[in-house]
């Protein structure tokens, strides 16, 4: 980088400031030689952090016309004859105290991860890795100000990261420190270039090692690069990091632990809930926090009176009596004063150049510390792009994202909670895409939502509202339902497929109980593996359409208890039994009637008895016929007779066998007719 000192340096002179300027400030609209630097102080130059360097600066030229806020800037470190550039961007300006005819300003030139710092966003990311993740976010919101380089390995994809409520830069450095990756502002000739490392030899400052000799009484010559302090720092670390989580679908133990190589270690670092699926990451991650604790605990701090020292840059302390080794700088903090020669009565107090660096050994890995977002303990909604998977998942699209679907999935496979789950129970009732849920966060982990229910919004109506607000109503999205009615005196259930095709209603209201079963379209069967009751404390009625089938494998009765059974048939009635059919009356009377004919058809006997009383058979109009291929037998056992009677004919044969034929006139005719007796009387 060339710059036009000759200007300078005689404007420092003119004004009563140093002979040679040390610090330069160059913005691209104005000439090199605007500023004039009086004071210069650089805080927390470090890996993984925004840098504001503080500058009072006199004015060659006026004001700008413009404001400078948010201009590129280059600050400049002379440094043997070269140009040690850091580029960022102007923050902050103000007026401050002139020197003659020149105007005084203070500003401050921050790095461009200022920029990330104003700038917030609300974001989601499906199926990325952290690294993957900021190099897009640096190189969008960064791309006119710095190049991206990722030199660090890529981290674990993962299923779901959720930018919320926090700024661009806070967003960014908390995935990366989460994996251990850190950003380096590498300064260039002409830009700043963001590293994504994850081990400080990937870092181009530290391929040449810098020698700097330890010299606490060598002055501080400008161009005398040596260390004149060193400070060793002792602070008690934690001893062990443990990290825990759980995975519903895998019965691994997750817990992990990484011990924290540090000279005094006390207490434990515990985390509930790092959001890890595996073990093996889970034990990178440890390593990671065990090794952001470490590195402290090494370190020292060096004066010296380099100028060329950067973050990432490889020393070599050397005739140090007990630290002699290679380090690399961790920290850089340095700043000074050109005004020792002004005649303000303040340069005796101001240092022309101070420089102090945090080192740590070069072998000993760097990590960033990471601080978790803050739990999200409240809710949010979201609606439902993804119905359920083949785990009972879904994939919900939170209410900032403003991808589309074509951009891909809207969200990690999310969980329902449900009122009732176990090992072979559960309760689900699934939702249909485009429905509004509400989610909770799994330790408050914004990147682990979980669906706690679902609302109701001007699309989706709620089925129980002011007019039927005693309803207990489930309704599926195809018209199934389940209504638990507590309107009082009308109370009821109902269980009904869509249109009542198949309904079941249970109703209590008041003097109109009422249980009812019905398909209107369809079958209806009942099936017991055992015993089936049918009970009716009144009147029971069984109306069949078409045909009624009774099969019973065993035996059935019907019987009443006081009243009478009416069987009745619009044609036939037919009775059929394997074996014996029989009917009895036990203590009434027994009456068939036909208006037809009657039928008797017997396969083997017939045999008619009454127990007591009297056996008549009447025709009333018609013949009476008795026919038998065999024998036709009348007999009396008791006391009374056989009697045929026609007319003033009859024959009778008494108790005793005695025959009677009687009548007006008794024609006996055969071809032969034989009377035997032993006696044959005459009148």
């Amino acid at each position: 980088m060339t710059l036009s000192i000759a200007g300078i340096n005689k404007a420092m002179r003119e004004v009563g400031l140093a002979d040679e300027s040390q610090y330069c400030l160059t913005l691209s609209d104005l000439p090199d030689d605007t500023f004039l630097i009086e004071t210069v102080d650089l805080h927390e130059w470090t890996f993984h952090q925004d840098f504001a360097i503080e500058l009072k600066a006199l004015l060659r030229h006026g004001m700008p016309p413009d404001p400078l806020l948010n201009q590129p800037a280059t600050f400049s470190i002379l440094s043997g004859g070269a140009s040690l550039p850091m580029h960022g961007v102007i923050t902050a300006c103000e007026n401050a105290d002139g020197n003659g005819d020149y105007d005084g300003l203070k500003l401050t030139l921050s790095s461009v991860l200022w920029l990330l710092k104003p700038t917030r966003h609300n974001r989601v990311f499906v199926d990325r890795s952290a690294v993957d993740i900021a190099k897009t976010l640096l190189s969008d919101q960064l791309g006119d100000f710095s190049t991206v380089e990722v030199a660090a390995s890529d981290t674990p994809v993962r299923p779901l990261t959720v930018q919320f409520e926090e700024s661009d830069f806070d967003f960014v450095t908390r995935i990366l420190a989460n994996e251990g990756v850190y950003l380096h502002l590498h300064q260039s000739d002409t830009d700043t270039i963001i590293q994504l490392v994850d081990d400080l030899g990937q870092l181009t400052e530290g391929e040449t090692p810098l020698p700097l000799r330890f010299a606490p009484n060598a002055g501080a010559g400008k161009d005398d690069e040596h260390v004149f302090n060193v400070n060793r720092h002792w602070k008690s670390r934690v001893g062990t990091v443990h990290l825990s989580d759980t995975n519903p679908w895998h019965s691994e133990d997750l817990s992990v632990e990484a011990g924290v190589q540090a000279f005094e270690n006390t207490g434990e670092l515990s985390q509930w809930g790092a959001n890890y699926q595996h073990r093996e990451q889970g034990r990178h991650l440890a390593q990671v926090r065990a090794e952001a604790e470490a590195w402290p605990a090494h370190s020292l701090t060096l004066e010296t009176t380099c100028r060329r020292l950067r973050p990432g840059s490889l020393v070599e302390l050397i005739q140090h009596p007990e630290f002699n080794g290679s380090y690399r700088v961790i920290r850089v903090h340095l700043g000074g004063s050109q005004r020792a020669a002004a005649g303000n009565g303040l340069g005796g107090q101001d240092k022309a150049f101070y420089c102090s660096v945090t080192v740590i050994p070069a072998d000993l890995p760097y990590r960033p510390s990471f601080t978790p977002h803050a739990p999200v303990r409240f809710n949010l909604t979201a609606w439902v792009t993804e119905e359920v998977n083949d785990r009972g998942l879904y994939r919900v699209r939170l209410p900032f994202d403003d991808r589309s679907d074509s951009d891909g999935p809207a969200s990690l496979p999310v969980r329902m909670a449900q009122p009732l789950g176990g090992q072979d129970h559960g309760q689900h009732f699934p939702l249909a895409k485009g429905t509004e849920v509400i989610l909770g966060f799994e330790n408050g982990d914004i990147d682990r939502p979980v669906i706690l229910g679902a609302h109701y919004n001007r699309q989706s109506v709620n089925p129980v509202t002011q007019a039927n607000a005693r309803h207990n109503l489930i309704r599926t999205r195809a018209g199934q339902r389940l209504l638990l009615d507590d309107t009082p005196e009308q109370e009821r259930i109902e269980l009904a497929n869509p249109d009542n095709a198949n309904q079941l209603t249970l109703s209590a209201e008041k003097d109109a109980h009422l249980a009812k079963l019905e398909s209107t379209e369809g079958d209806l069967v009942l099936h017991a593996g055992r015993a089936m009751t049918f009970e009716s404390g009144q009147n029971q009625t069984t109306t069949v359409g078409a045909d009624h089938s009774v099969h019973v494998k065993n035996n059935q009765s019907l019987m009443t208890q006081e009243g009478s059974i009416t069987v009745e048939s619009a044609t036939d009635i037919e009775y059929s039994a394997g074996k014996n059919l029989r009917w009895q009356s036990r203590e009434g009377e027994m009456t068939l009637r036909s208006e037809g004919a009657m039928h008797w058809q017997v396969g083997d006997g017939l045999n008619q008895q009454v127990v007591d009383g009297d056996y008549e058979v009447n025709v009333e109009a018609g013949d009476y016929s008795l026919e038998a291929d065999a024998n036709i037998t009348f007999s009396g056992i008791g006391s009374g007779s056989i009697t045929l009677a026609q007319g003033d004919g009859t024959l009778q044969i008494d108790s005793s066998g005695n025959l009677t034929l009687n009548g007006p006139q008794i024609e006996v005719t055969g071809d032969t007719i034989v009377i035997k007796g032993g006696t044959i009387g005459n009148n």
